[in-house]
């Protein structure tokens, strides 16, 4: 009787400690970087247009389906940021369809680097979304480089289709012809998450010779610089601090969050509310039309907002028009011309004197010169604003 009290003891011991083992394996071993994560062969589904090796060096991966297969696998239909389907990841610890290719495939001469994009949507939800865009070489499933693009946080965008990027140095791995080069989306939250048009284009870039310049300080002759003469006056590009916690948010502070700009934006600078002695400042048009005056406050290292008050029978010219900036009517003040299918429009904005304040500024948009017809039709032409005398 002892003896099976001892042997069921020991046993229960034992899986204690397997399933505290497991348990810690699970949250803490990265089990994804360490073995294979499988994906269909493209090349299944997929029609051979959609997936092509491109000159040099490069892969591109549509996630369009070939109607004829009626494998659709993890495929969405519906949403996609080109064609009809992109690539679903939802739900904790879901993956992509992969893309595979031999080093051998490549060219081990075209390894030394790699860059890769994809597009991707996530859904609405009040989870954070977590996800990576991986690239991992592995030989026998064990993995000798791997590296990702982290989506994360609560200022990804959702429901629109947004792009990530990276470039990564692979010269320290040695590959072999046999390896294999995995590309895939790990989403691992409860997010839902659409990832589109993969990307891929394999070497860094090309070493070149510098330029070197020769002067001679021992023939008595002091060194004079001319225009346009070795050496260059070179100077040094820096980051400017802004302080918005490097988010994607023009300001932020706090749970203040202003100045969300999109590639979609019309982007002008110019002394719109500013006097010409000040920095410059950032007029934003979205695509609605909706406008926004941003300055930069030196002082604070801060970019400060400014409301615009623009009338409501003019809003229409910022929704449809081409906005042009230029000093129309001289003084350096910077001013738009808006040219649409209603007319021609010079207007500028008032000027505040203190911007940097910590009161909320408004600034009036007021009409210049105004016609009721558009001597320059959409498509006949551009119109450049220049000092040309």
């Amino acid at each position: 009787m002892q003896k099976k009290q001892k042997r069921f003891l020991l046993f229960s011991v034992i899986l204690v400690v397997l399933i505290v083992v497991a348990a810690l394996s699970a949250r803490y071993i990265p089990f994804n970087k360490i073995l294979k994560i499988s994906g269909t062969t493209e090349t299944e589904f997929v029609n051979r247009q959609h997936i092509s090796s491109e000159i040099p060096h490069t892969l591109y991966f549509d996630f369009e389906v070939d109607p004829k297969s009626g494998n659709t696998g993890t495929l969405y239909k519906g949403i996609a940021h080109s064609g009809h389907y992109s690539t679903k990841t939802f739900g904790k610890n879901s993956f992509s369809f992969a893309v595979e290719r031999k080093a051998g495939d490549i060219g081990l001469g075209n390894l030394g680097a790699v860059a890769m994009s994809a597009w991707v949507y996530v859904f609405p939800g009040k989870n954070d979304p977590l996800g990576t865009f991986v690239f991992t070489a592995s030989n026998d499933n064990i993995n000798v480089a791997w590296k990702g693009i982290l989506v994360s946080g609560s200022e990804v965008p959702r429901g629109k289709w947004f792009k990530i990027s990276g470039m990564f140095d692979l010269s320290d791995v040695t590959f072999k012809p046999g390896y294999k080069l995995v590309f895939y989306f790990w989403n691992n939250s409860s997010t839902d998450i659409l990832v589109d048009d993969f990307y891929i284009v394999f070497g860094g870039p090309k070493p070149r010779k510098g330029d070197s310049t020769l002067v001679d300080l021992t023939g008595g002759t002091p060194f004079t610089p001319k225009f346009n003469f070795p050496p260059y006056p070179f100077h040094l590009f820096g980051k400017e601090e802004i302080n918005n916690e490097n988010s994607s948010f023009l300001i932020k502070h706090g749970k203040t969050k202003e100045g969300d700009i999109s590639p979609y934006d019309r982007i002008f600078s110019g002394h719109f509310i500013s006097d010409n002695r000040g920095t410059e400042d950032l007029l934003v048009i979205n695509k609605a039309g909706k406008a926004d005056l941003f300055t930069l406050c030196r002082d604070d290292k801060a970019f400060r907002k400014i409301t615009p008050v623009i009338p409501p029978d003019l809003q229409s010219f910022f929704q449809s028009a081409d906005v042009i900036t230029g000093c129309f009517s001289g003084g350096g003040t910077a001013q738009l011309l808006l040219s649409g299918p209603k007319g021609l429009l010079v207007g500028e904005f008032e000027k505040i004197r203190d911007a940097c304040s910590g009161n909320a500024v408004k600034a009036s948009f007021k009409t210049l010169w105004k016609t009721t017809n558009n001597p320059f039709p959409a498509g006949t032409g551009h119109l450049i604003a220049a000092d040309l005398y």
